[in-house]
């Protein structure tokens, strides 16, 4: 019997990661491209600020992982439009 284990989602204003691809956001991202988690919609989907883009998008949360390096995002901190950015 196969159990499924569920994980907690991120808090919004958690930095994300993308760690897989999927034809829904081949076009637009690469792998470890930096996403800021800005909310999360009723059907589970993350809204990020994506600096990469310089704006928001909608992504699967199966295609993103926790950013565990604040080293790496306390840069991007400052990309972040203020209609973003959780206080």
């Amino acid at each position: 019997m196969e159990q499924h284990v569920q994980r907690q989602a991120p808090l919004p204003g958690t930095w994300l990661q993308v760690s897989r691809l999927d034809e829904m956001i081949r076009h637009a991202l690469a792998i470890g491209d930096k996403l800021y988690l800005h909310v999360i919609s009723s059907n589970g989907h993350f809204g990020c600020y994506v600096p990469k883009l310089r704006k928001g998008f909608w992504i699967d949360p199966a295609n993103v992982e926790v950013v565990t390096d604040l080293a790496i995002t306390h840069a991007l901190e400052q990309e972040i439009p203020a209609i973003y950015r959780i206080q």
